[in-house]
């Protein structure tokens, strides 16, 4: 089932992109990719392109790293979209976990941002999405506030991001993965102030706004 999700989701987004892409190559643009989109480029219609990271204000994120004495975990699962966040498999691995371990559990659904960025401050582990092979608007939030952030990626963007600390999780292994963090706190917190620092060092949008000086 995994499978066929990505694969539809994959199919579906070259057939789009690839006309988004002739549109904007016939009007004389060039292509601004961030890492996890790098393979979507048609390097038939774009021989070169440039590179950035996406950015965001780390000055509006106050990091709370989790505490390695909590006795009952929160973890925290923001949703757009059930499908492309592969929440289903999601709530089957807590519902499993509920039997073992004592912790709490956070669906946050249509709910305003700013409510959002208060319930993954209170976070010790965030869940962003099993099924798109990339990360977006949540990790990088979950990850300036100190979280260890789980996240599915794929080989290919784990070789181009190779020090990145999120933690790969998809379908199959979600459940061993937050077992993993659940028996053992003490890395939370060390996972957590390394996504900060990551986080600080690559997607800072000061740092970001220089280098899209420069292009």
């Amino acid at each position: 089932q995994r499978e066929l999700c990505i694969r539809r989701n994959k199919s579906l987004f070259s057939q789009n992109s690839l006309l988004v892409q002739k549109k904007f190559k016939d009007a004389g643009f060039e292509p601004l990719v961030r890492p996890e989109l790098e393979e979507f480029i048609q390097k038939d219609i774009f021989s070169s392109y440039y590179k950035i990271n996406n950015r965001i204000d780390v000055k509006k994120y106050i990091p709370f790293y989790p505490l390695a004495e909590k006795q009952e975990p929160l973890i925290v699962h923001p949703v757009t979209s059930r499908g492309a966040k592969g929440t289903s498999f999601i709530l089957e691995a807590i519902n499993k976990l509920k039997q073992k371990y004592d912790f709490e559990f956070l669906l946050i659904e249509d709910s305003e941002h700013e409510k959002v960025m208060q319930q993954l401050s209170k976070a010790d582990i965030v869940i962003d999405q099993l099924i798109l092979g990339a990360f977006g608007t949540t990790s990088l939030e979950g990850m300036a506030l100190g979280k260890p952030t789980v996240c599915y990626l794929t080989e290919e963007l784990l070789r181009k991001l190779p020090a990145i600390p999120l933690i790969n999780a998809n379908p199959d292994t979600i459940c061993s993965v937050l077992e993993t963090l659940l028996t053992n706190p003490e890395i939370k917190n060390e996972i957590g102030k390394k996504s900060q620092k990551y986080i600080e060092e690559n997607h800072d949008a000061d740092k970001i706004a220089n280098q899209l000086k420069e292009i």
